[in-house]
């Protein structure tokens, strides 16, 4: 798992994930859910790769929703899960190891080895376009479905391409463009009209075409002038961290 750790202003750095920690419930109380909710953390690098850090998910001290840790790749092959905490971890950083190391701002070096390894065969791409179910699914991460975000720009390139922007996406704004037999409609999000924020978003491939449509779990033949969507044989898309 790779993600982008957001410093604000627009400035952010990549980093591998190597755990995401949350707390038990100490009753049933609202305010225990919403502690539980609103402070896990990651486990990422400092931004020299020198010692690990505790990120929290959110930032804190706000009532707003802000995230500071957007998932570029979710990719958890051999991690271990929690099902009462849902916590995840890679194997050798349980969470009472990290919270050591996290602490003391030292790595051994059998540690640190193992840490630079989960960087090995990962490239951040800034424009990656979504040719798999695995690109998919990492862009599914990184934009959270879409919750929240509308369509603020659509134009047509010099190229022929259909270039989309997404805004007020949680953390961070999305760029699209689609290429090949290109279709859209987003009259249904029309803000002078309608809500033009997005509940969910699905992405899938269909027809030799993909979709990106502002509703979760939709096929072509579901899609209704009640829908916002696009589509076009190609897609690529780039996150531009606030």
């Amino acid at each position: 798992m790779h993600a982008i750790i957001r410093k604000g202003q627009g400035e952010y750095y990549v980093s591998a994930v190597f755990g995401y920690f949350r707390s038990l419930p100490k009753d049933d109380s609202y305010e225990e859910y919403i502690r539980c909710s609103r402070y896990p953390y990651y486990i990422v690098w400092n931004e020299e790769k020198t010692a690990l850090i505790k990120k929290h998910q959110y930032v804190q001290g706000t009532e707003h929703i802000i995230p500071q840790i957007l998932i570029v790749d979710g990719d958890q092959k051999g991690w271990v899960f929690d099902s009462k905490t849902r916590s995840e971890w890679v194997p050798f950083l349980p969470k009472e190891l990290a919270d050591e190391l996290v602490q003391k701002k030292t790595l051994p070096e059998q540690i640190r080895k193992q840490c630079m390894a989960e960087d090995d065969n990962f490239t951040y791409q800034e424009f990656r376009e979504v040719k798999t179910k695995k690109d998919i699914e990492d862009l599914e991460w990184v934009s959270g479905c879409f919750h929240d975000g509308r369509v603020e720009k659509v134009e047509w390139k010099k190229d022929a391409a259909l270039y989309v922007l997404m805004e007020d996406v949680w953390g961070c704004s999305i760029e699209l463009w689609f290429w090949g037999d290109v279709e859209y409609d987003i009259s249904a999000r029309d803000s002078e009209r309608f809500d033009p924020y997005w509940l969910d978003g699905s992405i899938f491939f269909e027809n030799g075409f993909i979709y990106l449509v502002d509703d979760c779990d939709v096929t072509a033949e579901q899609i209704t002038s009640n829908h916002c969507w696009f589509k076009g044989r190609h897609m690529k898309y780039r996150v531009i961290p606030d």
